[in-house]
């Protein structure tokens, strides 16, 4: 599959939701960092580097079912959207409005999304205790799969990128946009792990968080005025435009000059 502009701009765009919504992870996720982090080994523990080791393994395997949900949803929407008329706008519509809710969200103006997090709890109550059995974490790949568990706690601001993968309503891209936003929690979640109370302290700051929710809604605003990108021309469209360029190809062959046969032209010379 090629990559377009338009999928630039969602990867671009689910970066950012990551990257300036990461002040909600703190709150949201402070408690299972603290938890994980507890949940390791006690002779882990005690060594910094190797800690940061299983954090990079939890936040793999949380990325990780970041993309197997954006699979899931862009699938979901590619049959979701195909019954609109122009599926590709209704779809960017789509992920504007979730991302104006996102960003009120952070910026504590409004509190709805809490409502798909409730909705997500019941889901969560069957997948959590999973987790608790590979507790205390001895080795990466316990870490890669508790963290795999933790991807799926219900979250506002996951189920807001996840609104993009319908909108792109492609697997390829919907898995693309999901490790980008992973990818854009990722700095503030490490820093959860080793320097919690120093962020704890400026999530509290209002300013910061209506900052970060204000970048978001402005960036919605910005995909609202920019001009609609095309993945590229449906098949009708192709044939129609391959027919036409074979009609001008007959016509300009038409208005040349024939070649003629050597013998043709050396009499036409001789009668000159």
């Amino acid at each position: 599959m090629s990559i377009t502009t338009l999928d630039f701009v969602s990867i671009f765009t689910a970066f950012n939701m990551g990257f300036l919504g990461s002040l909600h992870c703190v709150g949201m996720c402070g408690g299972i960092i603290s938890m994980l982090s507890l949940g390791l080994a006690k002779d882990i523990q005690t060594q910094p580097k190797t800690r940061m080791g299983y954090l990079l393994a939890y936040n793999g395997g949380r990325i990780l079912s970041y993309t197997i949900a954006g699979v899931l949803l862009a699938l979901f929407g590619k049959q979701l959207m195909s019954v609109f008329p122009n599926p590709q706008e209704t779809g960017r519509y789509f992920a504007i409005v979730f991302m104006m809710l996102l960003g009120m969200y952070i910026a504590n103006w409004w509190s709805g999304l809490v409502y798909l997090e409730k909705a997500g709890s019941h889901l969560w109550k069957h997948i959590e205790p999973l987790g608790r059995r590979f507790l205390p974490v001895k080795s990466y790949p316990h870490a890669f799969l508790v963290g795999g568990i933790w991807g799926w706690l219900p979250c506002g601001m996951v189920y807001a990128a996840l609104a993009l993968t319908i909108a792109v309503a492609d697997p390829v891209q919907g898995a693309a946009v999901m490790v980008a936003f992973g990818l854009g929690t990722l700095p503030m979640l490490l820093l959860m792990g080793t320097l919690a109370e120093k962020v704890n302290h400026w999530r509290q700051k209002a300013w910061l968080r209506q900052a970060a929710g204000l970048s978001i809604i402005a960036m919605a605003l910005w995909l609202l005025v920019m001009p609609p990108m095309h993945h590229g021309h449906g098949h009708g469209q192709h044939g129609e435009h391959s027919g036409h360029t074979e009609m001008m190809d007959e016509k300009t062959s038409d208005m040349q000059p024939k070649t003629m046969d050597p013998e043709h032209a050396e009499h036409q010379h001789h009668q000159h």
